[in-house]
């Protein structure tokens, strides 16, 4: 005897289609969401690293401050105050950045604290300059001054008899705030003997 071989019906079809369709919006859903994890963490990652490098570039430029004072200063234009100091900077592919130089860490209009240096020695009329962002989308910045009576400052006048023991650095970065305390090595004076040969 022959068996006869039925033929889909329509809804048979249909709701081989609906699961398929299921099974793929599932997994497109799953697919979108891995892309948005990995968008965010990588968003997350870079965010990390930039604070990891302003980090790492003002413990730099607080373990090479020279003898000279460190001060704070609000220049036309600026809305807060920035902090100024003379740096060793080391060795440079231009030779004017090299050795010391003038330093000021600052916040800039367009929302980036930025660290600009200066040459002390040239001749030139107008100074070269050289900037450097170390964060960006910062709202506002507070720095915080402790000397050795523990009396805390807001600013450090040039003219400072002492210089700080500790510095605080606060920075408003969407709308939360980054703390960081450095601990600055002041070299210590030469002592030069006299006497007679």
């Amino acid at each position: 005897m022959w068996k006869r071989k039925l033929p889909f019906f329509l809804l048979e079809i249909l709701i081989g289609l609906s699961l398929i369709s299921l099974l793929f919006s599932f997994l497109f859903s799953a697919f979108r969401q891995t892309i948005e994890w990995n968008e965010k963490a990588e968003k997350a990652r870079i965010s990390l690293l930039e604070r990891e490098h302003c980090s790492a570039r003002l413990q730099n430029f607080f373990l090479s401050l020279t003898n000279s004072s460190l001060y704070t200063e609000e220049l036309p234009g600026e809305k807060t105050k920035g902090l100024i100091a003379t740096i060793d900077h080391g060795l440079d592919i231009d030779p004017l950045f090299s050795g010391t130089v003038l330093a000021k860490i600052h916040l800039q209009a367009d929302q980036k604290l930025t660290l600009t240096l200066w040459p002390l020695e040239t001749e030139k009329k107008h100074k070269p300059w050289r900037t450097e962002t170390l964060l960006s989308g910062v709202e506002k910045v507070e720095w915080r001054f402790t000397h050795k009576n523990l009396l805390e400052k807001e600013t450090c006048a040039k003219d400072a008899q002492e210089e700080p023991l500790i510095i605080r650095l606060r920075i408003w970065q969407k709308e939360q705030p980054i703390d960081f305390a450095f601990f600055p090595l002041y070299p210590e004076p030469i002592a030069t003997y006299g006497g007679s040969h």
